[in-house]
């Protein structure tokens, strides 16, 4: 079997829910109540598709601005960015486009990049938001997906999704959503990173 090892650094600004959408995916646990990330957090969890394992190392880090000048040792040498918004914090879509310069600028040419929309229990479909969201992604080459860190809803597809990109699969070796989170020869660890 194949095994890749891969970066995945999850950023954006605060409070749009980026601890909780790792922690949903890889303890599939949601709480309402979660401090603030200071610095980053590291979490490891494996995905089988096909052939290949992916072994990603996620890095949860801190959207405070007084954290903003640590983020590049956090993301330097990442595979893949999740650059997450707040669907209902039109500010955090605007800070959006700040993340994607920020992310090109010191990142490979070579970052897959995913914009996710998060905290879609809290919209309708076709809000604005989330059209603006979409837009943004494509005019700089970025997936999109919609997520819920509380009911669950696309977290399992955005990390395959980023798990195809990582490994290029087509066809009948495409890991489906479930693969992510489901697969019994999956393991997931966490480490507490400080600044």
């Amino acid at each position: 079997m194949d095994s890749i090892e891969a970066k995945v650094v999850l950023v954006g600004s605060q409070d749009v829910g980026k601890t909780s959408l790792v922690v949903r995916y890889v303890n599939n646990d949601f709480s309402e109540k979660v401090s603030s990330t200071v610095g980053a957090s590291f979490f490891k969890h494996k995905i089988n598709a096909g052939k290949h394992t992916i072994k990603l190392q996620i890095w949860d880090t801190a959207g405070e601005e007084r954290f903003h000048s640590m983020l590049p040792m956090y993301y330097r040498g990442a595979s893949a960015a999740l650059l997450v918004y707040d669907v209902t914090n039109p500010k955090s879509l605007d800070d959006a486009l700040d993340w994607i310069n920020e992310l090109r600028d010191n990142c490979s040419e070579h970052l897959i990049l995913c914009l996710v929309a998060n905290k879609m229990d809290l919209v309708e479909e076709g809000c604005d938001a989330i059209e603006e969201g979409r837009r943004l992604a494509q005019e700089n080459d970025a997936l999109f997906h919609q997520t819920s860190a509380k009911t669950g809803s696309g977290i399992s597809e955005t990390f395959v999704d980023i798990a195809k990109e990582l490994i290029g699969l087509t066809g009948e070796e495409t890991p489906s959503p479930n693969q992510g989170t489901v697969n019994v020869n999956e393991t997931t660890e966490q480490k507490k990173q400080c600044c």
